[in-house]
């Protein structure tokens, strides 16, 4: 068995809120027979605070689903300005060099989000590393949609088991969420016009392409979502230009 060492100053386990890479990444390495030890710090880059159980502790050392967790200190309170970032990044480097000799021999690591690096002041990316990245981040979109495809084309003959139940879905969705949105939005009579149908068109937009991926992610019913997606998508080509039409009179 390969042992691999994870390095990152934030992580997210499936409990808690923010980003989950780290943590499915990690669990597709286990699966695939690496045992894995994780430095991270318990101070979350939302809160910023040190939670009430670590108080007075600088490192410490967890078990969670087959991997070794070492927590470690990292400066909070943390701000937009340099001192404080620079106080933040180089506590956790400090501590995770620590927690790294503690930590059982290891033949590969794998470290992310380098935010020392990133947090020096007149330190600017170059601009085709920038770009690079920007093109990586708006292949999501097409990739959800190949998926969505796919996973489509395998659970055919879905929409006839619950036609009502869909039907239901698809009323809520692109109506009576929209009709809500337009009604609680009348209540400020000096907004924007062009804010307000943004908003309530915003309200009545299809499912989310994203959605069959999280309902197979917690074992839910994936044909439903899939249909349930795919169709309100080709009944909002309608239902939009009718609110369009809705709000402009």
């Amino acid at each position: 068995m390969k042992r691999l060492l994870y390095l990152t100053q934030y992580y997210a386990s499936a409990d808690q809120p923010g980003a989950s890479r780290h943590y499915q990444h990690i669990r597709h390495l286990t699966a695939r027979g690496y045992k894995v030890t994780l430095i991270t710090s318990y101070v979350k880059n939302r809160l910023r605070v040190i939670p009430p159980e670590y108080k007075g502790i600088k490192i410490a050392k967890e078990e969670e689903e087959g991997v070794t967790i070492y927590k470690t200190y990292a400066y909070p309170n943390y701000g937009r300005d340099f001192r404080t970032r620079m106080l933040n990044y180089l506590s956790f480097m400090l501590y995770s060099f620590i927690a790294g000799l503690k930590a059982p021999p290891c033949d590969l690591v794998f470290a992310s989000s380098p935010s020392l690096f990133v947090g020096l002041t007149g330190l600017r990316i170059p601009s085709i590393v920038l770009e690079a990245s920007g093109m990586i981040g708006e292949v999501t979109i097409p990739l959800a949609m190949i998926a969505l495809g796919l996973v489509l084309s395998q659970k055919r003959g879905a929409v006839s088991r619950q036609p009502g139940l869909l039907l239901c879905v698809g009323t809520i969705r692109l109506l009576f969420m929209p009709a809500a949105a337009a009604l609680a939005l009348s209540l400020f009579p000096g907004m924007d016009p062009t804010l307000r149908v943004c908003l309530v068109l915003l309200a009545g937009m299809p499912c989310a392409s994203s959605a069959p991926l999280f309902v197979e992610r917690y074992g839910g019913d994936v044909p439903f979502a899939v249909t349930a997606v795919f169709s309100t998508t080709i009944a909002a080509a309608g239902t939009i230009p009718l609110w369009l039409l809705c709000l402009r009179t």
